[in-house]
């Protein structure tokens, strides 16, 4: 569905007016900037009651639970792409994203078993370059084996 003002137009072009149907703006304007990937609007409960209190509800829960993954997974890249090797994930997810968390986890690990550098190694070097000279490493020995084992 496209959400325009309090008009909503579905897949197949029928137009109704949202209003007739007992929706909010607050829901219009929460539904349009979730689609649009800005998920930090809320839905403000103390303006409505009852039942359609329970779905705004509902919605302000789906956006929670899937931002803190995102959040999470974002801070964890940027620290990973900086050279650091942050603790592994411990947070409960469910479902789709527990996929976080196991994807996450054993590259963290991958890291963490890496050889560090001898002490005062790192004047002149950054971490960042350690981190990613080592993880180079591996794959240009894995390109030179794979190389050299195939026949000409």
């Amino acid at each position: 569905m496209i959400y325009v003002e309090s008009t909503l137009e579905s897949s197949d072009n029928n137009t109704f007016d949202a209003k007739e149907f007992g929706i909010s703006a607050d829901l219009i304007r929460l539904l349009k900037r979730a689609a649009s990937g800005k998920l930090d609007l809320r839905a403000d409960l103390s303006k409505h009651q009852r039942g359609f209190r329970t779905i705004l509800e509902g919605m302000n829960d789906v956006l929670d639970a899937i931002v803190d993954p995102i959040e999470v997974t974002a801070n964890y890249i940027d620290r990973i792409s900086s050279g650091e090797i942050p603790k592994k994930i411990m947070a409960d997810y469910r479902g789709d994203f527990n996929k976080i968390k196991v994807s996450l986890n054993p590259c963290i690990d991958a890291l963490t078993a890496l050889p560090r550098p001898p002490a005062g190694r790192t004047s002149g070097s950054s971490t960042t370059s350690i981190v990613s000279s080592r993880l180079r490493r591996p794959m240009s020995n894995g390109l030179t084996r794979q190389s050299q084992a195939r026949p000409t």
